[in-house]
């Protein structure tokens, strides 16, 4: 039995999600913010991702471990907003243009431009959530 070694650091903006930790497919337990935990395994190469309650996770990645392996985790701190956050501020403006303006090209350049928004802001959720955790050897 090898005992390995996880930890989440402190990180910049203070952040309540629990990390939940999976090797090997199995659920072995939660990290917060600036907490260390050891675990026992069995095998010398394991696999090992990690999710929070809704949002994000990381990819599976593979370590061979030895005698005391530190393994750190942390969230991604390019994902410090959801990027579905960034339409919001675009709403009003919006319906500012639909009710008040008469002229329909503006009105058509406003629903092509706040559809491009909603598609990026996907599109850019979906990889945020994919890559949101992230997980290296120390």
């Amino acid at each position: 039995m090898k005992t390995i070694r996880i930890t989440r650091g402190k990180e910049k903006a203070y952040d309540e999600h629990k990390i939940k930790v999976y090797i090997n497919n199995n659920f072995v337990g939660k990290l917060k913010q600036n907490e260390t935990k050891e675990f026992q395994i069995q095998t010398e190469t394991i696999e090992i991702f990690a999710k929070t309650l809704l949002i994000y996770k990381s990819p599976t990645e593979k370590f061979q471990c030895e005698e005391n392996s530190e393994i750190e985790i942390k969230m991604n701190p390019s994902v410090s907003i959801h990027p579905i956050l960034i339409i919001f501020p675009f709403i009003p403006i919006y319906i500012q243009i639909m009710t008040q303006l008469d002229n329909l090209y503006l009105r058509i350049a406003a629903s092509v431009v706040l559809l491009s928004l909603l598609i990026w802001s996907i599109i850019q959720s979906r990889r945020a959530m994919k890559r949101g955790i992230l997980i290296s050897k120390k």
